[in-house]
């Protein structure tokens, strides 16, 4: 199996869950995450979540481990979760998704 992974991070201003895309923009959507195989395609993205971070754009970005399948995912639980959106009520009174 391929050791390929993602960054994500939170958005700074809604505080949801990002991944970052092959042009360097930041998506909700982990299915546009950019796979990174190499250690020099990991320090290139960590370099610009770190751009992204002195930019308040977002916060905590880090490397995660994706699973490759008939659709990438991440590998751990937590980060299927944050994958899936808040698992908490919502205002409306509704729950977030789950797994």
């Amino acid at each position: 199996m391929e050791n390929i992974r993602i960054l994500a991070g939170n958005d700074l201003r809604s505080g949801r869950v990002v991944y970052l895309r092959e042009d360097g923009e930041w998506s909700t959507d982990h299915s546009q995450a950019h796979g990174l195989l190499t250690q020099i395609d990991c320090d290139h993205a960590e370099d610009i979540g770190r751009s992204s971070v002195a930019q308040n754009q977002v916060v905590d970005p880090y490397l995660v481990r994706i699973a490759v399948g008939t659709a990438a995912q991440p590998s751990h639980i937590r980060e299927r979760i944050r994958s899936t959106g808040p698992t908490c009520r919502t205002a409306s009174g509704g729950v977030g998704a789950s797994l």
